[in-house]
């Protein structure tokens, strides 16, 4: 299985007993979604199964499990990791300020391609990073983003 094979090359080992118990718990998923099969969206429920050090293991896990399980909700997760990426540490100096609104714009189009899908994680995805945009855009202007976003409705309506 693909998944056990990229475990396996990033360091996690899954003793057999617990590959045994991921597969039941595979199983469990497509039965508790009404398939009789199990379908690669149901493997993402493993990501909670096989690791064993708590203390860097999960993240790891979850990166290669969700990239073969759910490789959507993957790039719906790397566009909401850029987004923190982007915001933090911008504080109020305009430059930085600046930089992070045009990438913003730039995920924003990203985030758009995802919705496509019609994955619901993609669309709160998408409001999150525009959301974010906006605050900063209104941080620029020095207005409440709230207020912002009054104005951006009057415009379209």
């Amino acid at each position: 299985m693909q998944i056990f094979d990229e475990l396996i090359a990033a360091g996690i080992k899954p003793s057999d007993r617990r590959s045994r118990q991921a597969t039941k718990v595979a199983r469990a998923a497509a039965f508790l979604e009404g398939s009789p099969d199990v379908k690669p969206i149901h493997l993402e429920c493993l990501v909670d199964v096989l690791w064993d050090d708590p203390h860097e293991q999960p993240e790891k896990a979850e990166s290669i499990i969700t990239k073969i399980a759910n490789p959507t909700g993957a790039k719906v997760n790397l566009v909401l990791t850029k987004m923190r990426e982007i915001t933090k540490d911008i504080g109020t100096d305009k430059d930085k300020r600046d930089e992070a609104i045009a990438k913003l714009q730039e995920l924003e189009k990203d985030a758009e391609k995802l919705t496509i899908s019609g994955n619901g994680r993609a669309d709160k995805a998408l409001k999150s990073v525009q959301g974010e945009r906006l605050r900063l855009q209104a941080s620029a202007l020095g207005i409440k983003p709230e207020l912002l976003m009054q104005m951006m409705k009057g415009q379209k309506g």
